[in-house]
């Protein structure tokens, strides 16, 4: 990461070091740092698992899913992590947002989620797998 370049869009706890140059036969130590961003006074957070329910009924997170969530200042895209998870800060003049899920083999779902400052609101969602099931 680049401190001159880098911008930091959502709140939350980022680790990084920092690497030293020294012109000395010694070597510099690095150091381990970590940056928490709070966020302001008028976000709120909507978060969720998303999950797919197969054929045989086992559900399982699905990762790298593109949630797309829409309120009145803008769309954001976050993607699902490994677990399943994602997550959005918002400003409450998002007011209540859409959170829509439509990928390839699974039936789409939406929700509707008020932004409310200082509370976490979590959505999460069970999709169902798409075509035949034996």
């Amino acid at each position: 990461m680049n401190a001159a370049t880098s911008v930091i869009p959502q709140p939350g706890s980022d680790a990084a070091t920092l690497q030293f140059g020294s012109a000395t036969p010694y070597p510099a130590p690095d150091l381990p740092v970590r940056l928490t961003v709070a966020p302001p006074s008028s976000w709120g957070r909507i978060t969720g698992t998303v999950s797919g329910r197969s054929c045989s009924g086992t559900t399982t997170p699905l990762s790298g899913i593109t949630v797309q969530i829409g309120g009145q200042r803008g769309l954001w895209f976050p993607e699902t992590a490994s677990n399943g998870r994602y997550s959005l800060w918002l400003d409450k003049s998002n007011g209540t947002a859409t959170v829509i899920l439509g990928p390839s083999g699974w039936q789409p779902q939406y929700a509707r989620v008020t932004v409310v400052p200082h509370v976490t609101t979590t959505r999460n969602f069970t999709l169902a797998q798409v075509g035949s099931c034996s």
